[in-house]
């Protein structure tokens, strides 16, 4: 029976609670190993502690948070193409399975990408300071973007790895305003999530990303199509 007036909009709203709560526990127990290995190196007081979880860190990622985030943009692209009634549990579970060998490919090219260009900033850094603190950013922003497009387009079409890399590329610099709105959108959560309501950080922070980035990437899709039907 459906809920009507205030009651049912309290209920919609505890519902969609839940929702984006069981999606984001799924991927937190998918990436408990990365989650123990973070808290071991919080811990760490010798060097070689600190190297080793760095390292295993590093190689897990790949291999669990990217197929896992992949899982959970699936999911969120079945709620934001308004699909119906799903089970979480089930449906990321599906998405998991099925995009592992691509999401897993990329995240192996995209967590090097990340590597490589947080140890060429670090050096930039130490030789110059802050002085290209706005280059700094706008590299980052560009990179954070450009993975969130990943898991958007890998979700959403069956295409092959280096056309997916393409357009996510071409995505993101191709349209400036939206890859702005994206980051910031991203970061005022994970602001929100450590500074000021951190009980959002295991309970709602990676589902809660991942719906205005794929919600964001469908728009310009749809934008796009209407100006085919339009011109075409």
């Amino acid at each position: 029976m459906k809920v009507l007036g205030m009651a049912g909009g309290i209920y919609r709203a505890c519902e969609w609670v839940m929702r984006f709560a069981s999606l984001n526990l799924i991927w937190v127990i998918v990436n408990l190993p990365i989650a123990l290995l973070i808290i071991n190196l919080l811990n760490a007081n010798q060097l070689s502690q600190v190297i080793f979880s760095y390292a295993a860190i590093g190689v897990l990622i790949p291999f669990l948070i990217f197929p896992s985030t992949t899982a959970v943009f699936g999911v969120v692209r079945k709620w934001v193409m308004k699909e119906g009634d799903i089970k979480v549990w089930h449906s990321f579970f599906n998405f998991y399975k099925e995009n592992y060998l691509k999401s897993m490919s990329g995240g192996l090219v995209i967590t090097l990408m990340w590597f490589i260009v947080t140890f060429y900033l670090y050096s930039l850094y130490l030789h110059l300071g802050l002085g290209l603190l706005p280059v700094y950013i706008l590299i980052y922003v560009v990179l954070s973007v450009f993975t969130l497009h990943f898991f958007s387009l890998t979700v959403h079409f069956d295409i092959k790895l280096l056309s997916t890399f393409k357009n996510s590329f071409l995505i993101t610099i191709g349209r400036p305003i939206n890859t702005l709105g994206m980051a910031l959108v991203s970061c005022l959560i994970v602001f929100l999530s450590v500074k000021i309501v951190s009980f959002f950080l295991p309970f709602f922070i990676v589902s809660l990303i991942a719906y205005p980035s794929f919600l964001g990437f469908y728009s310009h899709l749809r934008r796009v199509n209407n100006l085919r039907e339009v011109n075409p």
